[in-house]
């Protein structure tokens, strides 16, 4: 299973959450998706997890803002999203899914949680811990790799 979480915005109570997460289901990957990245550096480091992460609009790193990267066969393409509009909609993002040949593209930056098949691609937010927005509630996903497909859910963070 792939854990993914992002815009924990330096929330230590967000952190601690998803250290407990990854402690009780030992997922096999970690994703997070920017704000902050440094929150992903200390998650990376704690949990001795294969992970990726990207930065986002607050951060200031100088790192990629985007990545493609292959687990279980499939190609995921990782960014925050604020480069592609999300807030506005993901016609964008999913182009350049597209174009990188990803099966799922994995961001952020809207702090609201969605999986949602676009054609060929698994588009995947997985909301934010301590600042959830439009309704949503604080929150993660998980992924997995079941032959040629990925599945996964969005879930609540007191529900496992």
């Amino acid at each position: 299973m792939i854990l993914v979480v992002g815009d924990t915005h330096q929330c230590s109570g967000a952190l601690k959450a998803v250290i407990a997460l990854a402690r009780e289901h030992k997922p096999e990957l970690l994703i997070h998706t920017g704000d902050n990245y440094r929150d992903y550096l200390g998650l990376a480091r704690e949990l001795n997890l294969p992970s990726y992460g990207v930065p986002g609009n607050c951060d200031h790193e100088e790192v990629p803002e985007e990545l493609c990267f292959s687990h279980g066969g499939k190609q995921f393409f990782l960014v925050h999203g604020h480069q592609y509009n999300v807030k506005v909609g993901l016609t964008d993002l999913a182009r350049r899914g597209k174009q990188l040949g990803a099966h799922c593209v994995v961001f952020g930056h809207t702090h609201v949680p969605l999986m949602e098949q676009h054609e060929s691609l698994l588009l995947v937010n997985p909301g934010s811990i301590p600042w959830p927005r439009v309704g949503s509630k604080p929150g993660y996903a998980w992924l997995s790799i079941l032959g040629e497909s990925i599945t996964g859910s969005l879930r609540p963070l007191h529900s496992s």
